[in-house]
């Protein structure tokens, strides 16, 4: 595709900023809402997308079948989708009304659906022709409770297991809820040389052999056998926060 055609097409997607990301370490959604909106917005947050975005496009070796976390207005997606239309994506968010919000900012008509698991456990997710969207928290998504239910399985199979890139942009430090997420990441993802990209707080972290960059790839190894880190870097994000991205392979 024609790199001009790309740019413009990145730039256009990224000028309605966006809430924050990932949300799902992040317990305010209304009192900071002006504040994500305006770094989501940033040439800095921009600027971090972009790295993500060409590290899965140079990386890449299929059709990308991404999952991540899209906020509202969906930037890396349609960054990705700027540079291939038949890209398929799914997309998970925990907060309902960033949910029904964001419903409307994915190309296509959108289907809301919920499926019961079992008595306890129902999933509600919507589909349009280029996006798979699932409302809750990824790594109870990720449970074996609903990998394993046949009534689930051919839209969870194409929605999670199918997946060959992944970016997981958290807000807050590696935690035993990130091991999880990313051991169930583990366990449920099929293709290798799956490019899988992790954004972190750097700080704080409650994983007590998690220091400095080192420590904090060895468990994102661990958590995920196979996974090899090919670009690391830190920058500086909302509120002067030290971030950490790590982006790899896993084989």
């Amino acid at each position: 595709m024609d790199g001009n055609f790309t740019q413009q097409a990145r730039a256009g997607a990224f000028s309605k900023g966006s809430q924050v990301v990932s949300g799902h370490y992040t317990k305010s959604y209304s009192s900071d809402y002006q504040a994500d909106a305006d770094y989501e917005r940033s040439e800095e947050k921009q600027e971090q997308r972009d790295k993500v975005v060409d590290f899965i496009l140079n990386n890449s070796k299929a059709r990308i079948r991404y999952l991540g976390f899209p906020g509202k207005y969906w930037l890396a997606e349609r960054a990705l989708w700027a540079d291939d239309y038949k890209a398929k994506v799914t997309g998970v968010e925990k907060n309902p009304a960033i949910f029904e919000k964001a419903k409307g900012y994915i190309p296509g008509w959108m289907l809301t659906r919920e499926k019961k698991v079992n008595d306890r456990i129902s999933l509600t997710f919507c589909s349009s022709r280029s996006a798979l969207y699932f409302l809750g928290d990824l790594a109870s998504l990720l449970d074996s409770r609903i990998r394993n239910q046949s009534l689930v399985s051919d839209g969870y199979r194409y929605g999670f297991s199918m997946r060959n890139a992944v970016w997981l942009d958290f807000t807050g430090p590696l935690s035993r809820p990130v091991w999880d997420i990313l051991v169930g990441l583990n366990r449920t993802m099929t293709p290798y040389d799956a490019v899988i990209c992790i954004t972190l707080l750097y700080g704080r972290d409650t994983l007590l052999d998690s220091s400095g960059e080192k420590g904090r790839v060895e468990i994102i190894e661990r958590s995920i056998p196979g996974f090899r880190a090919k670009d690391i870097w830190q920058y500086t994000g909302k509120n002067n926060s030290r971030m950490l991205t790590i982006c790899g392979v896993r084989k």
